[in-house]
């Protein structure tokens, strides 16, 4: 069955690196490269084309354009790969959601506080979860079991190192710190400070012994490579309003090579914009640019690395949310393929991969949490897939965060009671579809 085709009327208004002004500029850098042309989709071919040059990820952010006048020591941009090439916007369509036949394990009951668990992960043998809404994180065994006392109130964003949690989160007066963990949530390091009060935008990713931590401040992207608790480098900084006016979100990533930053964010004239970056092993920008404008909102959920070195990208499409979006970008940060959106859900959640497929989460249609296979070119395997234990339509606001375990996948979802429960997915045990 083929599950894909090319949209019959344009759902997203796009533009591929066309932007110029201070917001839509990733970096104030000292060498921007040449100005590009823009791109929109063609009605006619319901097709996004790309634009002729680099791009304008290192144009002057304050507002100089081509002529670079970024702060002397931000290191100018080495831009590369093509993104003159048109992008299939392929419309997923959707039959009716199938419930899975599975076991779930409840590792937290139902509690006063409500936890809405939206990232998981592997640590050591064990499982984490992390409520970014109410600042709370907690681990427990494989099987649900053996849950350690919640760190609350303060953690933001959360990586895994073996058995080990680098973790972000609030110090005493606000400030920004890096603190470690082990995989039971015993405090194995002091905090480190990285910013002052009143950052946002949190996001961090491990190495086999590095850290990267982003976070905003003043409406400014920026961040420090950590190694062995201490920072490599002066850190970098995406220049003034590389986070725009509002909603900016990020995520950091481990490409196997180098780290890469991605994130959305909203300008003052209401555009969506999505930026690409990497850094180097001194912890300075090495590369950047702006990957997608909209003028449809667009928000940044997760991203996962491919087998074959490309990005896989996972937003929600409007404001109120319509549906996921799944992006590919190359290791230039270029867009490559087609962009997938999966009628059937609103919200995007997370996504995840074991190598071979890749397996997102949202919210459906009917307000149920739903997972959905995938290939790794976006191509649906399987219908969307209900986990919980949700009624359609119902006012119960569920939640599925997934993670890669091994050859299969693991869920923590919310259930209607409140509580938190883990269980695994095999995608060989999923229906045909």
């Amino acid at each position: 069955m083929s599950w894909a085709r090319p949209i019959a009327a344009p759902l997203i208004a796009l533009c591929i690196a066309c932007s110029s002004t201070s917001e839509h500029a990733p970096a104030g850098l000292a060498s921007p490269p040449s100005a590009a042309g823009s791109g929109a989709i063609d009605r006619g071919s319901d097709k996004v084309a790309g634009d002729t040059a680099a791009g304008q990820a290192g144009a002057d952010a304050n507002g100089g354009g081509a002529s670079g006048s970024g702060d002397a020591d931000e290191p100018a941009a080495e831009l590369g790969g093509d993104s003159g090439h048109e992008i299939d916007v392929v419309d997923v369509p959707s039959g009716p959601a199938a419930p899975l036949d599975l076991t779930s394990q409840v590792f937290m009951p139902t509690t006063e506080a409500f936890y809405v668990f939206d990232r998981a992960g592997v640590v050591g043998a064990r499982r984490f979860a992390l409520d970014t809404a109410s600042l709370a994180l907690t681990t427990f065994a494989a099987d649900g079991t053996a849950l350690s006392d919640p760190l609350l109130d303060d953690p933001l964003a959360v990586a895994a190192r073996a058995d080990k949690l680098m973790v972000l989160e609030l110090g005493d007066k606000g400030e920004l710190v890096e603190v470690s963990y082990d995989s039971k949530l015993e405090q194995a390091t002091a905090p480190l400070r990285l910013a002052g009060a009143g950052s946002g935008a949190h996001a961090l990713a491990s190495s086999a012994d590095q850290d990267l931590a982003v976070w905003s401040l003043d409406a400014r992207l920026q961040g420090r490579l950590l190694a062995g608790r201490a920072a490599v480098g002066d850190g970098f900084d995406f220049g003034p309003r590389s986070c725009g006016d509002h909603d900016c979100v990020a995520r950091a990533i481990w490409t196997g090579e180098r780290f890469a930053i991605l994130w959305t964010r909203v300008t003052s004239d209401g555009e969506s914009l999505l930026s690409w970056g990497t850094i180097d092993e001194q912890g300075a920008a090495l590369a950047a640019r702006n990957v997608l404008a909209s003028q449809t909102p667009l928000r940044l959920e997760d991203a996962v690395t491919t087998s074959d070195g490309r990005l896989a990208l996972l937003l929600t499409l409007g404001s109120p949310a319509q549906a996921p979006l799944l992006l590919f970008v190359d290791e230039f940060g270029a867009l490559t393929g087609s962009a997938h959106v999966y009628q059937g859900a609103t919200a995007a959640w997370t996504l995840a991969s074991d190598g071979t497929t890749l397996l997102l989460s949202a919210r459906s249609a009917q307000s149920q949490g739903v997972v959905r296979l995938l290939d790794t070119m976006g191509e649906p395997q399987s219908e969307w897939l209900i986990v919980d234990d949700s009624a359609v339509a119902s006012d119960f606001e569920p939640r599925v965060a997934l993670f890669a375990a091994g050859q299969n996948y693991g869920a923590v979802v919310r259930q209607t009671d409140g509580a938190s429960a883990v269980l695994s997915l095999d995608p060989a045990s999923f229906p045909e579809p």
